[in-house]
């Protein structure tokens, strides 16, 4: 929708007008490619009105909506950017707001290289698959799994209450079967058995799934045998 009144500006905050500001930038310039300027938006606006549009101008750039053209050489002319002609609802604006806030080194090194990939191409299914499957092949590697092991075999070779390889033994049995059932439990909604695909993710909740599965990996990390100094 276009920019609200006056008013309404002023009560809005700017994670609230980017998406508004977004669709005022296509309706006035609707050819891709073309050269936008914060300027002409803010032109007839009062001070704070205008900076409340600047302040959505700002985070339409942080996103990757908007940007700079570099075929020119006043730094005042801006184009919209692919990620910003596909962004159609205010749903898309604040995935891509959200998804450029999101701190590749806040994850599990594992999944900071395809897995982020996927993320920020929008393959949210893609990339919440191959996290679980890289947490499948680390507890795998932790427990000497074999390659026929199915899913549920690895998680309970490793966390079996007793037993598991990867249990700790200053947790009691209730304890160690509520990490049991959440690898369990992630492994059977996110894994490639899952009927997941029914519902796509959207950019919200892969984010989320990512961060769980990252916490699981760092219990891998730290819980697997440590390899002896010097060896291969």
């Amino acid at each position: 929708m276009p920019l609200p009144d006056l008013n309404s500006i002023l009560q809005l905050a700017p994670e609230e007008l980017a998406p508004q500001l977004l669709a005022t930038l296509k309706e006035k310039w609707p050819r891709p490619g073309e050269r936008i300027s914060l300027g002409f938006i803010v032109s007839n606006l009062d001070r704070a009105v205008g900076r409340c549009v600047a302040e959505a101008w700002s985070l339409l750039e942080s996103g990757g909506l908007i940007a700079m053209d570099p075929e020119d050489n006043n730094i005042y002319w801006y184009f919209i950017t692919r990620r910003g002609e596909a962004a159609n609802t205010d749903a898309d604006v604040n995935a891509a707001l959200a998804m450029t806030s999101t701190r590749r080194d806040a994850w599990h090194p594992a999944l900071r290289t395809t897995v982020y990939t996927k993320y920020v191409r929008g393959d949210y299914d893609g990339a919440a698959l191959e996290a679980i499957t890289l947490l499948e092949m680390e507890v795998r590697a932790a427990v000497a799994g074999e390659p026929k092991d199915t899913a549920v075999q690895l998680m309970r070779a490793a966390l079996e209450p007793g037993t598991g390889k990867l249990t700790a033994a200053t947790e009691t049995s209730e304890e160690q079967q509520a990490l049991l059932d959440l690898f369990l439990g992630a492994s059977a909604r996110f894994g490639a058995s899952s009927s997941r695909s029914l519902v796509p993710f959207d950019a919200d909740t892969c984010r989320e799934v990512l961060g769980f599965i990252s916490f699981l990996l760092r219990v891998v990390d730290a819980r697997k045998p440590k390899r002896a100094a010097g060896s291969r």
